[in-house]
């Protein structure tokens, strides 16, 4: 495990709300019960957790997604009931992972080439699959997305075609406006509609 207890942290006594989730329940769920989730970069399951409160207060169900082989042992050994996939999500094809150890919580990201000693290839995993694998619902309540530098593949891997997403958060960071632009335009495209910024980073987005 990684860092402080804080960041050990793998029991729901102990969870810490994130902002979008604080948003999401605050503005959207009200006391719906029984719904759906999906969130990628889950880390250990707790820390920051955008869906913890959501699975112990209201019985979700869902799928917690975490690339990082040291923060999903992590999961697994919490209390977290939701299916749990040691996955890095992309575009479906060969990638370059980065896993780093140090820290309070170690680091990972989709890296353009091996960079250093914990660099490794992997073969990615999109949405799409993960949703298939775990036989998820068509309709997805809550998604939420922070996989670093990878959320143009991961965002990519969505089949709308085979998913409604209810309630989409996304952490979109980028250095050029109009890239993250073309993706808000693609996602309504897709019948998203955008409604809400927080920290110039994480954006929210609706169904239509």
């Amino acid at each position: 495990m990684f860092g402080s207890d804080f960041y050990k942290s793998t029991s729901f006594a102990d969870c810490r709300r994130g902002a979008i989730e604080s948003y999401f329940i605050n503005h959207h769920l009200g006391h719906s019960r029984g719904k759906y989730f999906f969130e990628a970069g889950a880390v250990n399951g707790f820390h920051m957790s955008q869906t913890a409160y959501l699975e112990n207060e209201f019985a979700w169900d869902g799928v917690l997604v975490e690339g990082h082989e040291e923060m999903f042992k992590d999961m697994k050994e919490g209390q977290r009931i939701a299916h749990k996939r040691n996955f890095v999500l992309g575009d479906g094809t060969d990638a370059i992972f980065e896993a780093k150890t140090s820290g309070l919580l170690g680091h990972s990201q989709i890296q353009p080439k091996a960079i250093n000693q914990d660099c490794f290839p992997c073969l990615t995993m999109t949405i799409e699959e993960v949703l298939q694998d775990v036989n998820a619902p068509r309709v997805i309540d809550y998604m939420v997305i922070d996989v670093e530098n990878a959320w143009r593949e991961v965002l990519g891997g969505i089949d709308f075609t085979r998913r409604e997403i209810d309630f989409l958060a996304v952490e979109m960071k980028t250095e050029n406006p109009r890239d993250r632009l073309e993706w808000i335009n693609r996602l309504m495209a897709n019948g998203m509609r955008f409604i809400h910024c927080l920290n110039n980073e994480d954006f929210i987005f609706v169904k239509e």
